[in-house]
């Protein structure tokens, strides 16, 4: 083989080494692009995937623990709509404006005062009435025991003491009377003060 030959071997060979780098250079960004491609698109499925589940489990929890307008509840209590209080085991029910009812007591309606066990009604306007104790309507005073009636208008009766109608002076005990329309009697012969 000449050197002519031998050199143009050399060439050729050269020639198309470059031609298949440069064919394969030529595909390289084809399938590069395909690879950024497609991992682009699983990332993608990756992340929509993770947030589907973070919103699952977010809601899940929310509404195991509140529902919207719903107070906490917990093992062993009863239901809280809103607007109604809390409602522990053993007490009664308490719809909005009621009050406490605890095992024992009677009902208390809006506008009622306590009871107690052992005390008796309490009216609107009606005032407390203790074991022992008169009836107290509306407009009438207090009535220990031992103490007269007071009816509305009249002034204290403490035991011992006389009456006093509606519009006469104070009258102690050895005092006479005093009719409306009197002035002090201090001015008069024999009238004390």
């Amino acid at each position: 083989m000449t050197a002519f030959a031998t050199s143009r071997l050399l060439l050729l060979l050269i020639v198309s080494v470059a031609v298949f780098v440069a064919a394969a250079g030529a595909e390289n960004p084809d399938q590069e692009r395909k690879l950024d491609d497609d991992l682009e698109s699983m990332i993608a499925d990756k992340s929509m995937d993770e947030d589907d589940a973070v919103e699952d489990d977010s809601d899940a929890a929310y509404w195991d623990k509140r529902a919207p307008g719903w107070g906490k509840r917990a093992p062993g209590w009863g239901k809280r709509a809103p607007g109604w209080g809390k409602r522990a085991p053993g007490w009664g029910k308490r719809a909005p404006g009621w009050g406490k009812r605890a095992p024992g007591w009677g009902k208390r309606a809006p506008g009622w005062g306590k009871r107690a066990p052992g005390w008796g009604k309490r009216a609107p306007g009606w005032g407390k009435r203790a074991p022992g104790w008169g009836k107290r309507a509306p407009g009438w005073g207090k009535r220990a025991p031992g103490w007269g009636k007071r009816a509305p208008g009249w002034g204290k009766r403490a035991p011992g003491w006389g009456k006093r109608a509606p519009g006469w002076g104070k009258r102690a005990p050895g005092w006479g009377k005093r009719a409306p329309g009197w002035g002090k009697r201090a001015s008069a012969p024999g009238w004390g003060k």
